[in-house]
């Protein structure tokens, strides 16, 4: 029972990654953004050393204000970045989401009538609903995956 667990867990996962692979440009985006985030986060913490060392111990007032200047915009850039691959994680998401909709919606209109009728309509929307969810999950854990 384990190694079918085991076995259903990787085909939903090759599923999930063939999904959001169709939307593979979005999450590039994203990916460039997470890596412009990083590399300001890096540097802040390299500009703030130079703040104390170069500009506010010497008290160099000059500095002082040349390094407030600078790290105002590490952080708008940052917060720029940050939003913007949540914005691209987003598109992907949706996309993929709504794709997968539309295929679940339309394997269920071609069913026979042997199979809806066993069905009932609270299970067949249980079963389209956790699918949906499924996927969701799978593109926030991606996302995380790809902002750490």
């Amino acid at each position: 029972m384990k190694e079918t667990a085991e076995t259903s867990q990787k085909v939903i996962t090759r599923f999930l990654f063939h999904r959001l692979m169709e939307n593979g440009k979005w999450i590039f985006y994203s990916g460039l953004c997470v890596l412009i985030a990083a590399g300001v986060q890096v540097y802040t913490s390299t500009m703030v050393k130079k703040f104390f060392d170069e500009a506010l111990v010497p008290r160099d007032w000059d500095k002082v204000l040349w390094f407030c200047g600078a790290l105002v915009v590490l952080f708008f850039v940052d917060g720029a970045s940050d939003f913007l691959h949540r914005f691209f994680i987003r598109i992907a998401m949706e996309k993929t989401v709504r794709k997968l909709r539309d295929d679940l919606f339309k394997k269920f209109l071609v069913l026979s009538t042997n199979q809806t009728a066993s069905l009932s309509s609270g299970q067949a929307v249980n079963s389209f609903t956790a699918d949906i969810q499924v996927l969701g999950v799978g593109t926030h854990i991606t996302a995380d995956l790809l902002r750490e």
